[in-house]
């Protein structure tokens, strides 16, 4: 890996992989290649369902407080109220 003042950092690995970050939001990247936001969201509303909406039992499954559980739940309801205004 070359480094120079123009250059990036960027592993040979990694070519490929990195994409400009988009104007359209968490989940502008494409459908094929969710964000780490969106991947988080799925799997929370997953975990949500399979314990009947039981958020103490997420959020230890999750490793999380219940209270960082809530925040997450809220700010995933705002940006759906964004995305779809009524």
């Amino acid at each position: 890996m070359r480094l120079d003042q123009e250059a990036e950092a960027t592993p040979p690995w990694a070519s490929g992989l990195i994409r400009p970050q988009s104007s359209g939001g968490a989940e502008a990247i494409d459908a094929d290649h969710p964000t780490l936001d969106v991947l988080e969201r799925r799997y929370i509303e997953k975990l949500l369902k399979e314990y009947d909406g039981n958020r103490e039992k997420t959020a230890q499954t999750l490793g999380i407080n219940k209270s960082t559980l809530w925040r997450k739940m809220q700010s995933y309801e705002q940006s759906a109220s964004e995305d779809f205004p009524a």
